[in-house]
């Protein structure tokens, strides 16, 4: 199914969370959620300060591997017809305080996770976050592109 660049970026701005898949350096699949932001056309997701299992973060040695990544967005209820899933394939790269992308990228985590201000947004001694460039983007809706967008103007109260 298609979906219309506005949908998308209502649906990227909005999502709390990701699913990021990927291929790890001994040619395993791996998969993990992640939080992320928009920054115009691609994403971000810091290397933040939530509890880790390990000291080094095994995503960006595979992503420095591997840069193809698949990123997916989904929604399930009970009423299938609120069913959705939007499949990002991606170039990721690691990036640090000196990149183009690091402020806007920052700010845009910062707004949108206000949980931000108890946990450090990057951990470890050099600030780290992933950049995500889409470069194919597959759908898939119960309703088509009007069942997300029933989603992005649910009633957030319930």
């Amino acid at each position: 199914m298609e979906i219309s660049k506005n949908v998308l970026f209502r649906v990227l701005d909005e999502m709390g969370v990701a699913r990021l898949a990927l291929e790890t350096i001994t040619g395993r699949v791996d998969a993990m959620p992640i939080v992320f932001a928009r920054v115009n056309d691609r994403i971000v997701s810091p290397i933040d300060e939530k509890p880790k299992k390990k000291a080094t973060i095994s995503r960006l040695s595979n992503i420095n591997a591997n840069p193809d990544v698949m990123v997916l967005l989904d929604n399930y209820s009970s009423d299938w017809s609120l069913l959705w899933w939007i499949r990002m394939n991606c170039f990721a790269r690691v990036v640090t305080e000196n990149d183009e992308i690091w402020e806007s990228g920052v700010k845009s985590l910062l707004q949108k996770y206000p949980q931000y201000q108890d946990v450090g947004l990057f951990k470890g001694a050099v600030p780290t976050m992933i950049e995500f460039k889409w470069h194919k983007v597959r759908a898939w809706a119960y309703s088509g592109e009007k069942g997300i967008d029933q989603w992005l103007v649910r009633d957030k109260n319930c």
